[in-house]
């Protein structure tokens, strides 16, 4: 999934790539990377309510490391 998740981006498929970025996220739920990615591509998409959502658990990841 990795590649299509750059695949998406270099095409600039904000759309799609955040598709990705969310699946990636159920895959990988320890990687505040995909976290980051999620919250970043709903925020340019603006669907700020996902966007919000990737951002609370990417803060309670980090919480958790400390």
């Amino acid at each position: 999934m990795g590649e299509l998740f750059r695949y998406d981006q270099s095409r600039g498929n904000t759309a799609q790539a955040a598709q990705v970025a969310e699946a990636m996220v159920l895959q990988y739920p320890q990687s505040k990377d995909f976290y980051r990615y999620a919250d970043s591509l709903n925020t340019a998409l603006k669907n700020y309510t996902k966007a919000a959502f990737y951002s609370k658990k990417l803060s309670m990841l980090n919480n958790n490391n400390r």
